[in-house]
């Protein structure tokens, strides 16, 4: 399992948890998250390597993954193409790619601008995040997206809805979470 943009590793219990992989390969670019990482990858039961990479550059061969967890990543990437290509390059035929991304409407926010840097050109909406991943030849149905708009990324902070204030605007989708396929030979 590859947990591509680990930050300091702080899923990897969750995914060996979930997924009993034998190994989890935690990469990130920064070098610092990576050595932070590296005390999470220590109280692990399976076997984690880590490695300092940019997603585009990853250096495995293809067909290396059974499963690819893409966790806050895309939004950071200028390459978001290149980075998709490159998950399905490295997916096995039959490969699962997890993908929980925020969308354009809450990067672009006041708050986000303020405090985080983004590519601002590169940021995509939920449905422009779904067909970005099939268009690089992945599979997706309908009962595999969930898009939501957490209270955290709306614009009020949930506030109009728990107080019931009719006549405003509605928020826009800020979270999508997308499980995809890498085709089979068969094409299933």
């Amino acid at each position: 399992m590859l947990d591509a943009g680990c930050g300091i590793g702080l899923a990897f219990s969750l995914l060996e948890q979930y997924f009993q992989p034998k190994t989890i390969v935690g990469v990130d670019i920064d070098k610092k998250l990576i050595e932070i990482a590296a005390k999470s990858a220590q109280q692990r039961e399976c076997q984690v390597i880590l490695e300092a990479s940019p997603v585009v550059d990853f250096n495995f061969a293809a067909q290396s993954f059974d499963m690819i967890f893409c966790h806050q990543l895309l939004h950071h990437t200028e390459d978001q193409e290149g980075a998709v290509q490159q998950f399905h390059r490295l997916l096995v035929p039959g490969g699962v790619l997890l993908i929980a991304e925020s969308c354009r409407p809450f990067i672009r926010s006041l708050p986000v601008r303020l405090l985080f840097r983004h590519p601002m050109e590169a940021q995509k909406s939920a449905t422009e995040y779904v067909d970005l991943v099939k268009s690089m030849g992945f599979g997706v149905s309908g009962q595999d997206i969930r898009a939501s708009t957490p209270w955290w990324s709306r614009w009020d902070f949930g506030l109009v809805e728990k107080f019931g204030i009719a006549g405003r605007r509605s928020s826009q989708t800020t979270e999508i979470l997308i499980v995809a396929r890498k085709p089979t030979a068969q094409g299933c």
